[in-house]
């Protein structure tokens, strides 16, 4: 596999802000009817943020912040919470990198089924198929995913 441009590692607390700015970035690019629910929703979401930073990682490239991820433990399930790639770097890798860095460390944890749920026309939902993801269910505004981790990737 090729040397990345990216660094991924894990989160820390002064990362917040960057996470603010991306999910933000995605609400109003993706889902820009939601932001209103997503800022009066704020409490809530940076206590997700700061109850999963053990499962965060952020990508960053030439010292700048580049993209994050991060996962949610639900029962016997990983859920991809959230993935997300600023614009100016798209389409490099970044995305399917975060993803697998989501997978490793699921794996590493002991968690044999990966979910996710991405907005319904999000063309992230490519990179999740291409990975190997495949559709559980939808609700008509998300689309819902799921993949059995690779056996070889637990150490």
């Amino acid at each position: 596999m090729p040397t990345s441009p990216f660094h991924i590692r894990r989160a820390i607390p002064t990362d917040l802000p960057a996470v603010y700015r991306f999910e933000l970035a995605y609400i109003q690019e993706i889902e820009p009817q939601a932001e209103p629910r997503w800022r009066s929703a704020t409490a809530a979401l940076l206590r997700q943020w700061t109850e999963n930073l053990p499962r965060m990682f952020i990508a960053e490239r030439q010292g700048q912040a580049a993209g994050h991820c991060f996962w949610q433990a639900e029962g016997g399930t990983a859920t991809l919470a959230s993935l997300y790639v600023a614009p100016a770097w798209r389409r490099q890798g970044l995305g399917a990198a975060l993803l697998a860095q989501f997978e490793q460390d699921a794996a590493a944890q002991g968690f044999a089924h990966l979910a996710l749920g991405v907005y319904h026309g999000n063309p992230a939902q490519r990179t999740y198929e291409r990975a190997g993801y495949q559709p559980a269910h939808s609700d008509g505004t998300y689309d819902y995913y799921e993949k059995r981790a690779d056996a070889e990737k637990r150490e």
